[in-house]
């Protein structure tokens, strides 16, 4: 029956939970992307740095130049410009990098590891119509056999996570991080 049959795909989120051991482990790795992210994001965030600071030296010696009147005003336009282009673009890349979504954070490590550990409990907190569009997100598709579920082909995501495949989780974390931002959307919409 349809009940039975859901129950049946309840129950096969349950045997995808990951063991403590293993998402201990998950979480380690996560955090040491994490590190190394931001230790090279500190060291292009001073690189970038630096080279504002050149570019604002060079900028302030020509406008010295120009108010002791050691060089023609159009020679300093001729050379400003080009600077304050590359000013423009370097502060624009610092921003981005400040505000980058590329990142792996803290809290995303939080609810990967959270999801990990118990994907069932989030499919049995969600209300009836709710349920189906999880199922979407993680099932690519149900196989029936003599009215019954024979197997369940899982997204490409929710697959290795379901393989408990913790090197190719933490590689392609975005995608892990990206199926919780949609899954966390399809739950606060039903609250």
């Amino acid at each position: 029956t349809t009940q039975e049959n859901e129950k049946k795909v309840a129950g096969s989120f349950k045997n995808i939970s990951l063991s403590d051991v293993l998402l201990a482990g998950l979480k380690f790795t996560l955090e040491e992307i994490c590190k190394a992210q931001n230790q090279k994001d500190n060291q292009w965030l001073k690189t970038l740095e630096n080279r504002r600071d050149g570019i604002l030296k060079r900028m302030s010696k020509l406008e010295e130049l120009l108010l002791e009147g050691i060089i023609a005003k159009e020679r300093v336009v001729e050379k400003y410009q080009p600077l304050k282009d590359e000013l423009d673009a370097v502060e624009n890349q610092i921003e981005q990098n400040k505000i980058s979504g590329r990142k792996l954070k803290e809290e995303d490590i939080d609810k990967i590891v959270g999801f990990l550990k118990t994907p069932g409990n989030t499919y049995l907190r969600l209300p009836e119509p709710k349920k189906k569009l999880f199922l979407k997100l993680l099932i690519s598709k149900i196989l029936i056999k003599n009215k019954e579920i024979s197997k369940i082909i899982y997204t490409p995501v929710f697959q290795m996570i379901a393989d408990k495949d913790l090197v190719r989780i933490s590689t392609e974390w975005r995608g892990v991080r990206e199926l919780i931002r949609t899954l966390e959307a399809l739950i606060n919409a039903s609250s």
